[in-house]
């Protein structure tokens, strides 16, 4: 569409006109249509902002774990390593996979955002915060759990029932909200693209 503009000027010809509306009922877009979405646009600074702070936080627990580090070596373990590795070997594997997973996504939005590439659309930016926001939480879940004193896990342990179903709530809501939001936005797009061929 875009070449077609620019080899238009300021009045259309005929065959100007006919090309143009072929591209309109094959659902053409223009480069700003498809590279810049309206709500990729006018979200990219605040996504940037969060995509960075859960990047901060993710590289800072993974620098320094819940429970922090051995400051020497004796008794079979070593200077620098997690002591959260020695006390709960398996909660510490799962707490290095989830922030993993939260450092990668976030160090990923920011790069589709920055770059501005052409194949973003709102559902990718979407799933790919979606999945570092709850890698993120998990690994919250995981340090809590971690740096908790023994004596009080059962009110730690009803306190995680309230927040993993509040945050079941959030997702399920989220799972239901996203895809209906999207459909709308694709009629949408087809009633006004139906409105300007009818042009």
């Amino acid at each position: 569409m875009d070449i077609l503009l620019l080899r238009q000027g300021t009045k259309p010809a005929a065959v100007d006109r006919n090309i143009e509306d072929l591209l309109r009922s094959l659902h053409a877009k223009r480069d700003e249509d498809t590279i810049n979405p309206k709500w990729l646009t006018e979200q990219r600074n605040a996504l940037i902002i969060v995509a960075v702070l859960i990047a901060t936080i993710a590289f800072q627990a993974g620098v320094i774990p819940p429970g922090g580090v051995w400051p020497d070596t004796n008794l079979g373990h070593v200077s620098g390593e997690a002591v959260m590795a020695y006390k709960d070997p398996r909660l510490y594997r799962y707490f290095l996979s989830f922030n993993a997973m939260s450092f990668v996504a976030s160090l990923s939005t920011i790069l589709l955002l920055i770059c501005k590439f052409p194949f973003i659309k709102r559902y990718k930016v979407s799933t790919i915060m979606f999945i570092t926001i709850t890698s993120m939480t998990v690994t919250y879940a995981l340090m809590i759990i971690v740096i908790t004193a023994k004596w009080d896990k059962k009110t730690l342990s009803r306190t995680m029932v309230v927040g993993v179903a509040a945050w079941c709530s959030v997702i399920a809501i989220v799972l239901t909200v996203h895809p209906i939001h999207s459909i709308a936005d694709i009629v949408g797009d087809s009633v006004r693209n139906r409105a300007d061929i009818r042009q």
